[in-house]
């Protein structure tokens, strides 16, 4: 129930995130027993409505282990909803591509709706003097 309520009313503001993060990243029984597919769905789904943001990404991490042991079900479960959909894939996943001897990630443009590539050395500075380094963080 606290994971519905926080999900419904979390806004940049509140971070209800972290506090979830820390809640279920060293409780085992937690991370089995309670966090369901749906549960998952919706924190990709928070994912998906919000700007690609590192505290989402921590918090599905916060989702796979429990004191550095694997919760398979949840990892498994994250995969199916993350990778396997290519709607989720596509808009949470940032696409990469080998050119020439370097690996280029594609990062869309919002002013323009354009993807531009990025050389993965050129990706800190291009962050840093495009959105304060969250694309980076992300």
């Amino acid at each position: 129930m606290y994971f519905d309520q926080s999900l419904a009313s979390i806004d940049s503001t509140i971070n209800a995130e972290n506090t979830i993060a820390v809640l279920v990243s060293n409780n085992r029984t937690l991370l089995e027993k309670q966090i369901t597919s749906g549960t998952i769905q919706k924190f990709i789904n928070l994912c998906k409505e919000q700007r690609k943001d590192e505290r989402f990404v921590l918090l599905l991490t916060a989702l796979c282990s429990c004191m550095d042991e694997a919760i398979s079900s949840n990892q498994n479960d994250i995969i199916n909803i993350l990778l396997e959909n290519d709607e989720n894939r596509g808009i949470l996943v940032f696409p990469l591509r080998q050119n020439n001897d370097k690996v280029e990630i594609g990062i869309s443009d919002s002013k323009h709706d354009d993807r531009k590539w990025i050389s993965f050395k050129n990706l800190k500075e291009y962050s840093s003097q495009n959105d304060g380094l969250r694309i980076y963080n992300y």
